[in-house]
């Protein structure tokens, strides 16, 4: 059978700065947020402080690459891509008599403990009423000591850092379910924004969400089977076959991020379950057509489309 989802990414309305007040609260939290310090908000008084002076939490730096050709005056924009990004942390520590705050905040930044190519811990931003993202970071440096600092006296470090995925993310991942459903009703709605199907059967999601995302989003599929075989494709240029049939009950993930690419089988790998050529593209801003052809579907079939947003800003 096939269906096809009409995937809309729509960029977040953010709210006005509010005047009069700083309503950021941040705080450094450990690769599996079980270990938090915060570090700034406007009625923080614990022994860190983050200080005025702090670089790259706005936006990351890009790269705009011009060439010229002979005997053309100036040049033209090539490409722009997006670096990593570098951050400075100025931090005040004060009151920390035993040295507990400065010992958690050595060892939550650890670099030789728990290091992922993403980073080891996250610094989270989250505005009163605009909700919360993070940027998962690497430590580089500023916590040496420079031989001065004691226990009883207020200290300043600037933690150095740097986040190799540079754009904010949504705290969580979002998800939707669709499963097939014995209608010839279309039916509007879905995670992605409006969801279209054309066959006997319809795609229920159980209600609409919207997706919010400045940047494109690579997505997750994940395939419950029975299913013979799949075939993914987009107006965008995805093209994405799974050539293997799914049993009842065993689920193929697809993750098409290039950063984290895989395809397993329940716990396996299973790269061989996709053609040869299979292309990978993100959703990008606009409306995209998704396509998906699923022989042998049953009512127990799912699809599950699941992302997480991305922000070219912390707040």
């Amino acid at each position: 059978m096939t269906f096809f989802v009409l995937a809309s990414v729509r960029q977040r309305t953010e709210p006005p700065h509010r005047v009069g007040g700083d309503r950021r609260l941040f705080w450094v939290e450990s690769w599996d947020r079980s270990r938090t310090i915060v570090v700034g908000a406007a009625d923080h008084d614990g022994p860190w402080q983050l200080q005025i002076g702090s670089t790259g939490l706005g936006v990351a730096p890009v790269l705009v690459v011009t060439e010229g050709s002979p005997g053309v005056p100036g040049s033209a924009i090539a490409d722009v891509m997006t670096l990593e990004r570098p951050v400075a942390m100025p931090l005040l520590l004060s009151g920390d008599t035993d040295g507990s705050a400065l010992q958690a905040m050595r060892d939550l930044t650890d670099p030789t403990q728990g290091m992922t190519r993403d980073g080891n811990f996250r610094l989270v931003c989250s505005v009163d009423g605009a909700g919360a993202r993070h940027l998962e970071l690497g430590y580089r440096g500023g916590l040496e000591g420079n031989g001065s600092d004691t226990v009883t006296t207020a200290s300043r470090v600037v933690l150095d850092l740097v986040a190799p995925l540079p754009f904010a993310q949504d705290r969580n991942e979002s998800s939707q379910d669709f499963s097939l459903a014995d209608s010839v009703t279309p039916f509007l709605g879905g995670n992605w924004g409006s969801i279209g199907l054309s066959t006997s059967h319809l795609l229920s999601s159980g209600g609409p969400i919207e997706l919010f995302s400045a940047v494109p989003v690579w997505p997750t599929f994940t395939i419950t089977g029975p299913v013979s075989s799949a075939h993914i494709t987009s107006d965008t240029g995805m093209d994405v076959q799974v050539t293997s049939a799914i049993a009842d009950g065993q689920v193929l993930t697809i993750v098409t991020d290039p950063r984290r690419r895989s395809i397993r089988l329940g716990d396996a790998p299973a790269a061989g379950m996709l053609a040869r050529g299979s292309r990978f593209v993100p959703f990008a801003l606009g409306t995209s057509i998704l396509t998906v052809d699923a022989p042998g579907a049953t009512q127990a079939s799912k699809l599950r489309l699941s992302w997480r947003g991305l922000h070219r800003s912390l707040w």
